[in-house]
């Protein structure tokens, strides 16, 4: 019952997330200055598809991918003059040394640290057993919401859960499990809980009749920055449109 309880609160959150953010977009751009000798930060931690781009504000300056002053050949910008960019792309996990070959010497090094997504994590949600994204009910029906959860290789990962409803006049609201009995009563993004993954089959976490008329958004997802902030880079979401006739 515990179990069911903290998956309920989960489901909709990542539905807003889906809206607000495609899944196309969700890589990010991070960026590091080149100046005075320096790389700022000199150690930036990303994620695997994120991409850095150095932006040069003195002249004489490279990125430069290796470590000990020793090129190795994944990354070399070249000289770039003053107001130019360099940009890579970092699909693998790993940490990344670099240098500027004219001043390796003096110090000038960096290091881009690349944490793994949450590629290896699959959800889904399904409205009263359907696999399609979108159902029709009439107000008198009953509504069963379904979410599934495959962990992958990210089984026991410390995570943010999230459940979230979008009601017909766009109100966001998150489950709240502290109340008797637990209900979409948060305003906005709430995670419901965090805690760590495990695999779900398909299991019932919210059922309600009587809705009124209008276009419902659920969303169920998951979140492997642990902080109870949604981090999109790090999401799984998956989300279902309920329309509710007379």
């Amino acid at each position: 019952m515990k179990k069911r309880l903290l998956i309920s609160v989960l489901s909709l959150v990542a539905l807003v997330v889906l809206i607000s953010f495609p899944l196309t977009a969700l890589a990010a751009t991070y960026t590091v200055n080149v100046q005075s000798f320096s790389f700022t930060p000199p150690t930036l931690n990303i994620n695997a598809g994120d991409t850095v781009k150095w932006v040069f504000q003195s002249s004489g300056h490279t990125t430069t991918s290796g470590s000990n002053c020793t090129p190795d050949n994944k990354w070399d910008s070249g000289f770039i003059a003053s107001g130019g960019t360099f940009q890579f792309t970092f699909n693998s996990a790993g940490t990344y040394p670099y240098f500027c070959t004219a001043h390796c010497d003096l110090g000038m090094t960096g290091n881009i640290v690349v944490s793994p997504t949450a590629a290896g994590i699959s959800v889904a949600i399904q409205a009263n057993g359907s696999i399609s994204q979108s159902i029709t009910i009439k107000s008198s029906d009953t509504l069963t919401i379904s979410i599934k959860l495959s962990s992958g290789s990210y089984a026991g990962t410390n995570a943010d859960w999230w459940f979230v409803e979008q009601t017909p006049a766009g109100t966001l609201l998150s489950f709240d499990v502290s109340k008797t009995p637990p209900t979409f009563g948060v305003p906005g993004l709430k995670a419901v809980v965090t805690t760590n993954l495990f695999d779900l089959p398909y299991t019932p976490v919210y059922q309600v009749s009587g809705l009124q008329p209008g276009n419902y958004l659920f969303a169920f997802g998951v979140d492997t920055t642990p902080n109870g902030s949604l981090d999109v880079n790090t999401l799984t979401p998956a989300a279902v449109q309920v329309t509710v006739t007379q």
